[in-house]
C-alpha cells in the first residue's frame, strides 16, 4: 500500500525532463524550482499589465532569480537588502535592476523619492518571512514567545505600496504577529496574498524558457560544491560568508 502511495506522489510531484534536453547541466533542472516558480507566482499578482513597477524585498536567492528572465516585463525592479554582496551580485546578474541598501537609507523615504510622494510600487513582494525582525520590539516579543512572526517588513510594505496596490508574500510565516498595521492596509485599499507556491503550475513554462535560453536558473549559484561538502555549503550560506548566495 505504501509503495502505491509513493508511486502516486512521485507521479504528481515529479516532472520528467525530455530526452532532447536532459544532456544539459543538471543544475538547470534541479536548482530549487520553488525559487523561480515562487517569484513568478507572486509577480503575476500585479495589476495593470506589463508596465507595472515591481518593488521586491529580498533576503534569499529566490528574490534574485525572479527578475532574471522568467517573469516578463516590468517597468522597474527594485531589490532591497542590507547585504552588499547580494545587492552587487543582483545588479551584475539582472540587467536594469535597481538596488537599495536599507541599512544606509530609509526605505520609505527613498521609495517616495523614486516614485513621487503620492505614488509607490504597484506590487511589493515580501521574501523575508518570520526569521528576521528589524526592530527591537519584535525581537524581544519573539524571544519572549509573545509572537511567532514579526510584522516589520509587512508594515514597511503597507507604507510603501501605492494605494490600490498588491502585496504578495513569498517569505515563510508560521503563526501570529503583533502590531500589524491593519488600519493603513484597509485605508489604502491594498490586496495581500500569499501561500505555498504551486510549482507544478509553472513547470512547462519554465522548461520552455530554459530550452530557449530565456531563463538560466543557475544564475543564483555562487558555490558549485560536491555533495560531501553539503555541511560546509550550508554553513557559509547560513552565516553569509564568502559571498555565498546559493550552493549547488
Amino acid at each position: 500500500m505504501l509503495h502505491g502511495v509513493l508511486s502516486v506522489l512521485s507521479f504528481i510531484c515529479l516532472f520528467g525532463v525530455p530526452a532532447d534536453v536532459i544532456a544539459g547541466p543538471v543544475e538547470l533542472f534541479v536548482n530549487r524550482p520553488g525559487s523561480v516558480t515562487g517569484s513568478i507566482d507572486k509577480f503575476k499578482s500585479r495589476p495593470g499589465g506589463p508596465r507595472d513597477d515591481l518593488n521586491r524585498f529580498i533576503s534569499r536567492p529566490g528574490g534574485i532569480a525572479g527578475p532574471g528572465g522568467a517573469l516578463g516585463p516590468a517597468g522597474r525592479v527594485i531589490l532591497i537588502d542590507k547585504e552588499v554582496y547580494r545587492l552587487e551580485y543582483a545588479a551584475k546578474k539582472v540587467p536594469g535592476v535597481e538596488t537599495l541598501d536599507y541599512s544606509k537609507k530609509k526605505v520609505d523615504a527613498e521609495l517616495r523619492a523614486m516614485f513621487g510622494d503620492l505614488q509607490g510600487p504597484d506590487v511589493c513582494i515580501e521574501a523575508v518571512g518570520f526569521h528576521y525582525a528589524k526592530t527591537m520590539l519584535h525581537m524581544i516579543e519573539q524571544k519572549l514567545m509573545l509572537e511567532t512572526d514579526p510584522a516589520d517588513v509587512l508594515n514597511e510594505l503597507i507604507r510603501c505600496c501605492r494605494k490600490g496596490g498588491v502585496i504578495s508574500i513569498v517569505g515563510v510565516y508560521a503563526g501570529f504577529t503583533n502590531h500589524f498595521n491593519i488600519g493603513a492596509f484597509m485605508e489604502k485599499a491594498l490586496t495581500m496574498r500569499g501561500g505555498q507556491t504551486p510549482v507544478q503550475k509553472y513547470w512547462h513554462l519554465l522548461l520552455k524558457k530554459v530550452q530557449t535560453g530565456a531563463l538560466d536558473p543557475t544564475m543564483v549559484i555562487t558555490h558549485p560544491l560536491p555533495l560531501d561538502q553539503a555541511v560546509h555549503a550550508y554553513k557559509i550560506f547560513n552565516e553569509k560568508k564568502d559571498g555565498c548566495i546559493k550552493a549547488s
